[in-house]
């Protein structure tokens, strides 16, 4: 309202008319706009624009314009010459996770934890391959299989070519197409699994799991459990996220829990998991151990990292309460705390 209506009512009632008001040259001496608003709202809480929900206590379909966007997104080739749709950001590359987080964490979250299955599982069905770049070339690069075993070069932020491990968790991180055609032929590769009905010792993620190697490093066999301390060393420190490595942890572990889950009865799936995972988590200390010979790796047994992975490996077991888990844990801890004194 304009500052002149205010003196024209008495002082003494002024707090009860005006309460909240704002006086404005600029309004009308005739009029008087009232308008309510709404502090504190997020995009995730409007209809339209809110990420989907599948919990137990939760059941949300996606939001109209968060699909289309999404949908639009998720077919941006990294080289957007090379894509059919146009960006719909200032900034190129501001569709990826990494440059301009999802608005809700939780997605967020999701969105890391889809790109870690790609990642991890990738990896482990051999769809994504450490190959030379050529016929005759002696160069390596990290190469993906495609449904039709074709393979493609993968291709890093800078646009170079993905040669190195930590490079390769960007490219994919930068690559939603790459990550939405692993997810499409790893559902494919457990569902023709399950056909089987074979249980989790005779599943496929057990058989590869047991000769897993990454000739970047060496032919030995390693743990999944490994791979966030190889990328934590092969990155450049200035580029290190010390939380998407943590969450990394974290997920990888429930993506093999969630693989067990479709094998075994929800009685048998802690046991079964827990002993696959005690098993994983004896070859990933047997080969910190080999690796800490090695100059660039001297620390690699006492890492924080390593330490987060152990923590949480015990709070897993802890939580199966029989005399073998409880075993595992004291074994844990007696390794953490002979860490700490020498």
């Amino acid at each position: 309202f304009h500052k002149s209506v205010r003196e024209s009512v008495p002082t003494q009632l002024q707090g009860k008319v005006f309460l909240n008001g704002v006086d404005n040259e600029d309004i009308a001496k005739s009029m008087m706009i009232f308008y309510s608003a709404i502090y504190g709202i997020r995009a995730n809480q409007l209809s339209k624009f809110s990420p989907p929900v599948r919990e137990e206590t939760e059941n949300r379909h996606m939001g109209e314009y968060y699909q289309a966007y999404f949908e639009l997104v998720n077919r941006l080739d990294p080289d957007l010459s090379k894509s059919k749709v146009i960006t719909p950001h200032i900034d190129k590359r501001w569709h990826v996770i990494t440059e301009l987080p999802d608005l809700d964490e939780r997605n967020q979250l999701n969105i890391e934890y889809t790109i870690t299955k790609a990642l991890l599982l990738g990896l482990v069905f051999d769809y994504i391959e450490y190959l030379p770049k050529s016929a005759l070339s002696d160069v390596f690069c990290y190469k993906m299989k495609n449904s039709a075993s074709r393979t493609t070069e993968l291709v890093v932020s800078n646009g170079t070519d993905c040669d190195d491990f930590y490079e390769l968790v960007d490219a994919i991180t930068i690559n939603p197409v790459a990550v939405q055609e692993l997810n499409a032929l790893i559902d494919c590769c457990i569902q023709k699994d399950l056909d089987k009905k074979c249980d989790f010792s005779l599943s496929r993620l057990k058989r590869e799991l047991d000769s897993f190697v990454l000739p970047q490093f060496s032919e030995s066999v390693r743990s999944f459990l490994e791979l966030p301390l190889l990328y934590k060393y092969s990155v450049p420190v200035p580029d290190y996220d010390e939380d998407r490595v943590l969450n990394m942890i974290c997920q990888m572990m429930e993506i093999i829990k969630e693989y067990v889950k479709k094998y075994a009865s929800p009685a048998d799936v802690e046991f079964i998991y827990a002993d696959f995972l005690w098993q994983q988590y004896e070859l990933f200390e047997k080969n910190l151990g080999e690796l800490s010979a090695l100059k660039d790796y001297q620390d690699i047994v006492r890492d924080p990292v390593a330490n987060e992975i152990r923590n949480i490996s015990a709070n897993f077991f802890d939580s199966v309460d029989n005399e073998v888990n409880i075993k595992r844990v004291e074994s844990i801890k007696k390794t953490i705390n002979q860490l700490r004194v020498v």
